[in-house]
């Protein structure tokens, strides 16, 4: 054990942070080529319609948001995209990279033939 000069003790006694005015904003769907980590080779490009997703802090948390960790879940279930499975992602974060965001996307099919008429698609 170092000695006592050369040592200092923090104590943080703090009550649970309760965000009441977080909230979630959805972006604009759009449809775009997205690279998606792929069994076997790392990752492919798929088009997709996607949605930006973003946590809206109050102003005074604002400051803390590289700090906090952020999860995103559908339906109940974690959701947890990636790039590349040849790359990992910091706890805390997605795939966007920056704190408090996600993008939720689904593939988009090809286009069936004229007879077949047009799938729907949702993107949340």
């Amino acid at each position: 054990m170092p000695p006592a000069e050369a040592t200092t003790t923090v104590t943080i006694a703090a009550a649970p942070l309760r965000l009441v005015r977080a909230s979630l904003q959805p972006g604009a769907s759009v449809e775009l080529p997205l690279m998606i980590a792929a069994s076997g080779i790392c990752a492919e490009t798929v088009t997709a319609a996607a949605v930006p997703l973003r946590v809206e802090l109050p102003p005074e948390v604002e400051p803390l948001r590289d700090h906090l960790v952020f999860a995103t879940r559908v339906d109940g279930q974690p959701w947890t995209p990636r790039h590349s499975l040849c790359r990992s992602i910091d706890p805390g974060r997605t795939w966007t990279g920056e704190a408090g965001t996600d993008l939720l996307f689904t593939v988009c099919e090809p286009s069936p033939g004229p007879s077949m008429g047009q799938p729907r698609r949702s993107a949340v």
